[in-house]
Order: C-alpha cells, then structure tokens, then sequence
C-alpha cells in the first residue's frame, strides 16, 4: 500500500480550540454521542465525545444532565495511548486501507469545561488512506494533514458554532431564522448531490471534455456528469431529470483566499452565475452568520434580468470560510416562496437545486489561521471544484439530448475562466 499512515502530520497529536460551551456541547452531543468502548473500537465512524454524570444532578442544557469532564494533560496522554490499545483488540476488525480507501482508527475529542460558558476542545485524529485511491492533484492536501487531519475537524466546528449562535438568536417566527434554515438544507443538498455516492437506481453517470480560451489561454477540463429522475419539481413544471455536473481544477500560483473574496462578492455574481445570464444582482437580504472569519453570511440577490428569463426568481446564497475550505452555495428560488420565508413562512416545502464552488488550499504550503485578520489560507495555490446542477423538465433517459451536457459543460468553463481573469491566475490545472 502505497504511503499509508496518519492523515495528519502531528501523528497522533491534538490541536485545541476554545470554544462556547453550550453551542459546542449541543453539537457533539447531538452528532457525536459515542461511549469509550466505541473509542476503543478501532472500526469507528465519526469521533468521540467523552462525558460524565453531573456529580451535583445540575442539567449543563436543556437536551442531557451530563456534564463535560476535566481532563488534565496527563489523561489526555493517557487517550493518545488508546491507539494502539484500540488496534489490537481481540475480535474487532480492522478492514486495510486499500479495500476502503480511507479508514478512520481510534480517535476522538475532549471538552473541558472553561467556566463563563466557555470550554477546551481538543480534537484527536488517527486515520490511514490508500494514497493510489486518491487523486493525483489531491495527495498533497492529504499528506499535508489538512484534508482530514485535527484540525479539518475543529475549524468547522469553529464556524458551525458561530452560525448556531446565530441562528439561535433569533425567534422561530423571525423570517432571518428561516432563511438561515433554508441556507442550512440547501448547502446540505449541495454536498450530497456534488459528493455523495452514486446510489439512486435512476442515476447515471457520463464524462464531458471540452475547453474554454484561445492559444496559451486555452484550458481543458473533464466534467463528472451525474443525471437521476425527478418528480418532487416546483409548480407548473414537468417531472424529469437532474443534470448534475463537477468538476476541480488547481490554480498553482493563486491564494485560495483571492478566489473565495472574488466569489462571495455578491456583486461580480451575475459574472459567473448559471442563473443570471451575465445580469448585475441586488442584495435583498444579509445575514452575518460569524465573525471568527470574514465572509460567513447569508444573502437573497435579485438578478435584474431584463428578458423575461426567470424573471420570477431569487437567488439564495450561502457563504462560509473557515481554515480548511470555504464554500460559496447558491440556488435559485421561486420569488413567492422566498418573500413567504423572509417574512416569517414556512420554509421546508420549497424547491432547492443548489450549483456552488469550494475553494481548497492545494497541501503545497501550510495553513495557518489567525481571528484577527480575514486571511484563512496560507498556501501556495487553491483547488477550486465547480459544480452546477441543471433541472430538465419532462427529460428522461431515452430524450436526453447531448446538448444537455454540452450546456452544462460550457458553464463550468465560463465559471472557471471569469474566476481565472478576476484573479489574474496564469495556471489552469485540469484534476
């Protein structure tokens, strides 16, 4: 196997974080409810969150009467020993490498209790990978640990934490509240549909080349093109398929911060988006949703079309950054049901078929992170995925038209190069 080993380049070690208690309590007790027996087992899934009875039976929230333990460094040393422990367990498992690709051993993280609401979180990782599964233009973020390394796992947390205190500031009937929902469901939808497994029985999955540019500005790229069967559509459309289309490129020579500030920017939007056909936009409503990085937020635009195209829809748009990647998640909505959530509406019935960027560091150089400045990277080029994804109303399998794939493909290369000029990238790299 080639170059197995720990994901993260501190091998065992921990990174910590201050954070807010209640937030960060709700969301590892909520996702990461794991036992040490599950720590121990060397076949886990997700990482664990250690607790204990509350001595003095004083609920720490609403939701558990467990409290987080204090831990000194000397248990935390006693955790790290757990490794190998976990990996030699009589009767567990553990599959190799390279018949998963990935595979995550004993690990977990600690929450100690800071006082004034506060706590210490310190996130552990052990993990090995079979390097011949991944990418070439890959590797090097994995090897550099800031793939799937400790502090992949805290800095989401970060951020995740600032948007739940956010969010929870506002009443349920506050239409900011939904809108932060709705942006919650359609990033989500975002990431199945972009990276989740081909599992639908409709699905199928094809690969489009072509290019953009003339003489040495000339780029090629390969889109990964997945299509399944609809019929959950908004009202007065047909049922048919999905067109969902990927692909990354690296940009060897440019910060990953210059490519996220030139697309969270809701005023060159209309330069790139697949909705708005080269019109300018308007921001109806932002919500900052953190202040540890610039950039979080939460936006309606209004494309100011003037054809008649669409003309009945906004656009939501989610935007957050933190050290390890940055998104920026945007999905046309019909106008009636967006106006109905900003003022306070139900939100869970309406029609989301998210296109979005993420912005990676390429593992050649090291992030670092520092709260006082917006810079979140500092790397030596970025990984930039682009994806769109497409409805096709009263399209099935036996009419679907190469002229589908072709649209689709020429976004995408409409994107990337917009995103080449704006930062002046002299470098197109095809995954």
């Amino acid at each position: 196997m080639e170059n197995e080993g720990p994901m993260n380049n501190n091998n065992g070690h921990d990174l910590s974080h201050d954070l807010r208690n209640d937030d960060t309590t709700d969301l590892l007790w909520n996702n990461l409810e794991y036992d040490m027996d599950a720590l121990l087992g060397a076949n886990v899934n997700a990482s664990a969150y250690v607790a204990e009875e509350d001595e003095d039976n004083h609920p720490k929230d609403k939701k558990s009467s467990r409290r987080v333990k204090r831990h000194t460094m000397e248990q935390l040393q006693a955790l790290e020993n757990i490794y190998e422990l976990g990996e030699g367990q009589e009767g567990r498992v553990v599959p190799p490498a390279g018949q998963t690709g990935c595979r995550l051993l004993p690990s977990g993280c600690l929450i100690e209790d800071m006082g004034n609401g506060y706590c210490k979180v310190t996130w552990i990782v052990h993990a090995e990978y079979d390097e011949t599964t991944v990418p070439p233009l890959f590797r090097p973020l994995l090897r550099s640990g800031q793939a799937l390394g400790a502090r992949r796992w805290l800095a989401p947390l970060q951020r995740q934490c600032e948007y739940m205190a956010v969010l929870r500031s506002f009443p349920t009937t506050d239409g900011r509240r939904g809108i932060m929902e709705l942006a919650q469901r359609m990033t989500a939808s975002f990431h199945a549909a972009i990276s989740g497994p081909v599992t639908l029985a409709s699905s199928n999955v094809f690969e489009w080349r072509g290019g953009s540019g003339t003489g040495s500005e000339r780029f090629e790229i390969a889109v990964r093109m997945v299509t399944w069967c609809v019929s959950n559509v908004p009202n007065g459309q047909l049922p048919g398929m999905v067109l969902s289309a990927a692909t990354t490129v690296w940009l060897p020579s440019t910060l990953p911060q210059h490519v996220f500030d030139y697309l969270r920017d809701w005023r060159h939007h209309g330069e790139w988006g697949t909705h708005t056909h080269g019109a300018t936009v308007k921001e109806l409503a932002y919500i900052s949703t953190g202040g540890y990085l610039e950039g979080n937020a939460v936006s309606v635009l209004r494309p100011n079309v003037t054809d008649g195209t669409n003309s009945n829809m906004l656009i939501l748009q989610d935007v957050s950054t933190d050290v390890s990647c940055s998104l920026v998640v945007y999905s046309p909505i019909e106008e009636n049901a967006m106006l109905a959530v900003m003022n306070g509406g139900d939100h869970t019935s309406s029609f989301l078929l998210p296109s979005g960027f993420a912005v990676l560091p390429d593992g050649h150089g090291l992030a670092h992170h520092s709260p006082s400045t917006s810079s979140a990277f500092a790397t030596a080029g970025s990984l930039v995925t682009v994806a769109c994804q497409t409805l096709l109303p009263g399209i099935t399998t036996d009419n679907l038209a190469t002229e589908a794939f072709d649209d689709a493909g020429k976004q995408l290369c409409h994107a990337i190069g917009k995103i080449r000029a704006a930062v002046e990238a002299d470098i197109i790299v095809p995954a």
